[in-house]
């Protein structure tokens, strides 16, 4: 019953990476990429492919695919913690400071110590 949501939140989730990347090329670095999705999460794209992989493993009652979970993400999380080298090089603060305010993986409400909201950021 939870497998159909899931797979749907996670291209749902990719969707609105890609779509608010536009037509920038995801494997150049010009642009930090700070609103939408990636106002809730540092990697939209990678939530939606585990949302998906979760998902389609639980519709197809393969416990391989589940099995294989735990290994595919330390895989992808190497790599991102790779790419996130590469971007705090590029960016420098600009990174730094976005990669403080927004988590690397499941998007969290947030208060400061004034107690507002954290607020999505335009583009860096």
């Amino acid at each position: 019953m939870l497998a159909l949501p899931l797979v749907l939140a996670g291209v749902g989730v990719i969707v609105s990476a890609v779509a608010q990347i536009g037509d920038d090329d995801v494997e150049r670095d010009d642009l930090l990429v700070t609103d939408g999705p990636y106002a809730w999460t540092r990697n939209p794209m990678y939530v939606g492919w585990a949302l998906i992989h979760v998902g389609v493993g639980m519709a197809s009652g393969s416990g391989w695919v589940l099995a294989a979970y735990p290994a595919a993400a330390l895989a992808i999380h190497r790599e991102i913690l790779r790419e996130e080298r590469r971007l705090r090089r590029r960016f420098g603060r600009a990174f730094g400071v976005y990669a403080d305010a927004v988590p690397r993986y499941l998007p969290v409400r947030s208060r400061s110590a004034t107690g507002s909201a954290m607020v999505p950021r335009a583009r860096a």
